[in-house]
């Protein structure tokens, strides 16, 4: 155990506007930039929750500037298809 964590604590998972998640006390406010992700639970339901849907641990922004340099620099006849 964590000092972050008192057992029985509730949570709720956040996501920023890149898509990067975080688990947040529920007795308080999320920060600035982070929106609840609608999961509520215990840590443990937290964490199950953001492993199944966070799998890309790259920000939205990055993914998106390597899909667009991976489509720039392949061939015409790929393009879309990749």
């Amino acid at each position: 155990m964590d000092d972050f964590t008192i057992d029985g604590d509730r949570f709720h998972v956040l996501v920023n506007h890149e898509g990067q998640h975080s688990l947040w006390p529920a007795a308080q406010r999320p920060p600035a930039g982070w929106t609840q992700a609608g999961q509520f639970g215990t840590k443990a339901e937290c964490i199950a929750y953001v492993e199944a849907h966070w799998r890309d641990m790259r920000p939205r922004s990055l993914q998106q500037s390597m899909q667009s340099d991976s489509l720039a620099s392949s061939p015409p006849s790929l393009r879309g298809k990749i």
